[in-house]
């Protein structure tokens, strides 16, 4: 979906706030729970959802369905105010969204190895030389 489909809004960062085109208004622990909300909103054959940006609120009650992306439009037009706001986003998008947030960053990964692999040569290299000859 393009971005200007839906309105993009800003937060402040949190760490435990996704970190991606979500803007970061799904908390990382709530990822499992918006699953499960948008398998039932596509089984019921929606297409398009509205996800409320309001954190405090339950996954659930935060995403409304839709079978096209104009009813998204409009209730997001007619529900949106200053204290209020949503984005839009086909379901299929945001599944994928949320399934590449639950997957290890592989930079953070290979570079987490390669400092234990180091530190473990490190030390084999120190008790190696604390060892009396032989």
């Amino acid at each position: 979906m393009s971005p200007s489909l839906h309105k993009r809004t800003v937060f402040f960062s949190k760490p435990k706030l996704l970190d991606n085109a979500m803007s970061g208004i799904i908390m990382r622990q709530d990822i499992a729970s918006f699953q499960k909300a948008l398998l039932a909103l596509q089984k019921e054959g929606y297409s398009f959802v509205t996800l409320k940006s309001d954190i405090l609120e339950l996954p659930q009650d935060r995403v409304k369905g839709f079978t096209s992306i104009t009813d998204a439009r409009n209730y997001v037009d007619y529900n949106s105010s200053p204290s209020k706001s949503y984005l839009i986003y086909s379901i299929a998008t945001l599944k994928i969204e949320l399934q590449q947030a639950l997957a290890p960053n592989k930079d953070n990964l290979l570079q987490n190895i390669t400092e234990r692999l180091n530190a473990y040569q490190k030390e084999e290299n120190r008790s190696r030389e604390n060892e009396p000859p032989r």
